[in-house]
């Protein structure tokens, strides 16, 4: 008879529900979604506690400093604006129990496999929507976003869904170049970085493609397989990139690539930026109180509202002062190193580079 899988844990589980609920709804503009997931992960901490003898690490002590910084900015009045601080706070909380999580489960190749599988087919709707929904997001809904940014499944933003995918690549990667990888998996990883093209997000496809070639150096140097199968393996990675890049269609993010200056508006954001840095250096204006600061120091009027810096470093810098940058710098140097070890883990440190000139720590 054949052997029976491992049983799923049910917190777990619910975790991974807890997950795939909160990406399905990002497109929802209300609070609620938000709340349910934050109170759905303080309520599965203390299960997964009791359940289980938890694992604790050594990140965890950085990632706790996030929602300090904010409860002392609000103790000591130093934020701009409290109750943006308060929000802020519980987000940064509620994203350390996702992280402690996380580390519970991340090792099981079940919990990894699924969050895949998701990841694939959320791949599959973006492009058959980008192309047929009008900009609705699952064809029903309108998603509120400005008509110069690709509704992608359930992500109103394509920078934020390239991110996404950008996190997930890896373990799909690491399962096509592992041992008992097959077609299928070559397949899905092609499907998702082809995703990411059809999304038209610059970084996105940098950060896919160093994906790509990353985790097939990792695999040949990690003796996943020998280096023709490798070798062979990539080969095929090509030749389907290849073809469903070609499907999804590269004109426009290659026509994006080619901008005479790929930096208009960001630039001045982030100068402006650098002035609030300035002058809060140690505590900052408070979590989640950019936009707030922001009009005091704005180089230029676009005529839009100016919700993000467009650079997650220079906002964390500027709401959370040096204290908070170091606390992240701590976390992207483990996702970094835990990304080199596992291969499958590799996507967290192309999440931190995708910071750089983008937002996509908001969600």
């Amino acid at each position: 008879m054949p052997r029976a899988g491992p049983v799923p844990d049910p917190v777990a589980a619910a975790f991974l529900a807890v997950l795939f609920f909160g990406i399905l709804t990002l497109w929802v503009p209300a609070q609620w979604p938000v709340a349910a997931v934050q109170v759905a992960l303080f309520v599965l901490v203390p299960l997964c506690s009791w359940r289980s003898r938890a694992a604790w690490h050594w990140i965890l002590v950085p990632t706790l400093l996030l929602p300090a910084t904010g409860l002392a900015q609000v103790a000591t009045r130093r934020s701009v604006y409290a109750f943006a601080t308060e929000e802020a706070a519980v987000a940064w909380f509620s994203a350390a129990c996702a992280l402690w999580l996380g580390l519970q489960f991340a090792g099981r190749e079940w919990f990894r496999r699924a969050l895949v599988w998701f990841s694939f087919l959320i791949a599959v709707l973006a492009i058959m929507q980008l192309f047929t929904s009008g900009g609705r997001v699952f064809w029903l809904f309108p998603s509120g976003a400005g008509g110069e940014a690709y509704v992608m499944g359930p992500f109103p933003y394509r920078n934020h869904y390239a991110a996404w995918i950008t996190l997930l690549l890896p373990a799909a990667l690491y399962e096509a170049f592992g041992r008992r990888a097959n077609l299928l998996y070559l397949s899905m990883a092609a499907v998702m970085y082809a995703s990411v093209i059809a999304s038209a997000s610059r970084a996105g496809t940098i950060l896919a493609s160093a994906a790509v070639v990353a985790a097939a150096l990792l695999a040949w140097r990690r003796g996943l397989l020998p280096g023709r199968e490798i070798a062979l393996r990539a080969a095929k990675m090509a030749l389907l990139l290849a073809a469903f890049t070609a499907v999804a269609g590269w004109q426009t993010v290659l026509g994006r690539l080619s901008e005479a200056d790929p930096f208009a508006i960001r630039r001045e954001l982030a100068q402006s930026t650098a002035a609030m840095i300035g002058e809060r250096p140690l505590t900052g204006a408070g979590l989640g109180t950019w936009p707030t600061a922001y009009p005091a120091y704005a180089l230029i009027d676009t005529g839009r509202f100016a919700n993000r810096a467009h650079s997650d470093w220079l906002e964390w810098m500027a709401e959370g002062g040096a204290p908070f940058a170091l606390a992240m710098l701590a976390l992207a140097g483990a996702a970094a190193v835990y990304g080199v070890r596992t291969i499958w883990g590799l996507g967290l440190a192309l999440v931190f580079l995708h910071a750089l000139v983008d937002y996509p720590f908001s969600r």
